[in-house]
């Protein structure tokens, strides 16, 4: 239960610890985490090269109009050299913010990510992540990493209780989400282990079914 309330998905199952809202200013951009691939790299100045600035160029590009994008570019599989991309903006950012974390991170990935055939950039604000292989509508639960933990003793009434309410919350999102359309996004706050307020949020990539979302 405690690792199913604390990993953070690939596909953005966001827990915050702290109150975001809509008309909050996100001029400044909350870098997460990276993931980069150490056992599947390019050579620097390679085709591969080549074609992962275009495909980042690309998803810079259209993050002027969409808050979530796939794309390929590269000379066919056959040669090795496709490259799979895709972004997604955070639910409730505005398009300006959605332009600015994705022309941020694409920027990142390959300074956090050097030479690494496939990476994930996280920020609060969006995602942007590429590979040589197609992820595109897929389930997949890596990478992940540990986005926020709580101080509690879980054998304790109050600490179990807590927990139960937070799976609760996040489950009740998570219905939200899956019955939100095209954007598969939706928040609910709750007060657990006495008095932490705690604001939740879920998001899947538009591209999966809402059965796999």
């Amino acid at each position: 239960v405690v690792d199913m309330l604390l990993l953070l998905l690939n596909y953005l199952f966001f827990l915050f610890n702290f109150s975001i809202t809509k008309t909050e200013a996100i001029d400044n951009l909350q870098y997460l985490n990276h993931s980069c691939s150490s056992n599947k790299t390019f050579t620097p100045n390679s085709t591969y090269q080549s074609n992962l600035q275009t495909l980042l160029t690309s998803l810079s590009s259209h993050a002027t109009t969409a808050q979530f994008f796939n794309t390929t570019t590269g000379g066919g599989d056959a040669a090795g050299e496709n490259i799979y991309g895709s972004f997604m903006c955070r639910g409730d950012v505005t398009n300006h913010t959605c332009q600015e974390c994705i022309k941020t991170a694409t920027q990142q990935i390959t300074v956090r990510c050097l030479n690494s055939k496939e990476a994930l950039i996280w920020y609060h604000e969006c995602m942007v992540r590429y590979s040589n292989r197609c992820f595109f509508s897929a389930v997949e639960e890596w990478p992940r990493f540990n986005f926020v933990d709580f101080n509690v003793n879980t054998n304790s009434t109050e600490g179990i209780y807590g927990y139960w309410l937070l799976s609760k919350t996040l489950s009740d999102a998570v219905g939200e989400a899956v019955k939100a359309g095209t954007k598969k996004f939706a928040t609910k706050n709750a007060t657990v282990f006495g008095s932490q307020r705690v604001h939740t949020l879920v998001q899947c990539t538009p591209d999966l079914s809402s059965q796999d979302c």
